[in-house]
């Protein structure tokens, strides 16, 4: 248990009060608002599913030129 004995370094405070003295409730709506304005970074682009996409249910002769530019308005350009 090596990881128990080690020391952990202190974390400086992000932010502090220096006038006034805030309630808890009003601490917590402060520290709401700051990490919800930080943002919590981008979201991952994972592939994607186009599966049962409702303009696949559109039924077009395969050979239609309807559903050719269909599909390339739906799923090539993007």
């Amino acid at each position: 248990m090596a990881d128990e004995t080690e020391t952990q370094t202190p974390v400086a405070p992000l932010f502090q009060v220096v006038k006034g003295n805030p309630s808890d409730e009003e601490l917590a709506a402060l520290v709401t608002v700051l990490a919800s304005a930080s943002g919590g970074g981008a979201a991952e682009a994972g592939d994607r599913n186009d599966w049962g996409h409702p303009v696949s249910k559109l039924r077009y002769a395969y050979t239609s030129w309807q559903l050719v530019t269909l599909v390339e308005r739906t799923f090539i350009r993007r």
